[in-house]
């Protein structure tokens, strides 16, 4: 009987001590895939320091041409996007690329065309049904930003 109690201990620390090193492997998986990333597609300079950092257009008063854009990668949806965490790592894209400026600019499009949704439902009271329904027509907002990456002239 203790040899049989002392196996059990020895399979649970094993399987707890297993457990540990899994824990620890995948926790930094987990945080590192859940956060935000931005891709670079464009072109590449000598890293000049650190760039300034513009949310309208206007702001910017020296000529400049684009060099790259930037691409919001959502780790989690659900969590929503932590625009401190885009506008550091675009800044530093944008000094690994060797752009002077990060242009941060929100986009909104609103359809042409309506969208109708329906909702409808059904419903027993006493031996009769009651059905109710509703229609809603609507012009859908599409949201969207552009990270552009910019090279003083």
């Amino acid at each position: 009987m203790a040899q049989f109690m002392r196996r059990i201990f020895i399979a649970y620390h094993f399987k707890l001590q297993f457990m540990k090193k899994i824990y620890i492997f995948l926790l930094p998986v987990l945080i590192f895939s859940c956060s935000t990333q931005i891709q670079y597609i464009g072109k590449s300079y000598q890293p000049v320091g650190d760039p300034e950092v513009y949310v309208a257009e206007s702001e910017i008063k020296k000529p400049y041409s684009i060099i790259g854009r930037g691409y919001i990668k959502v780790g989690n949806p659900y969590l929503g996007i932590n625009w401190n965490q885009v506008q550091k790592k675009a800044i530093k894209k944008a000094s690994q690329h060797g752009a002077d400026a990060v242009l941060i600019v929100q986009k909104n499009a609103i359809s042409p065309l309506p969208a109708i949704q329906t909702y409808g439902s059904i419903d027993s009271v006493g031996k009769g049904l009651q059905t109710f329904s509703r229609t809603e027509a609507y012009y859908p907002l599409s949201t969207w930003h552009d990270i552009l990456f910019l090279k003083y002239k």
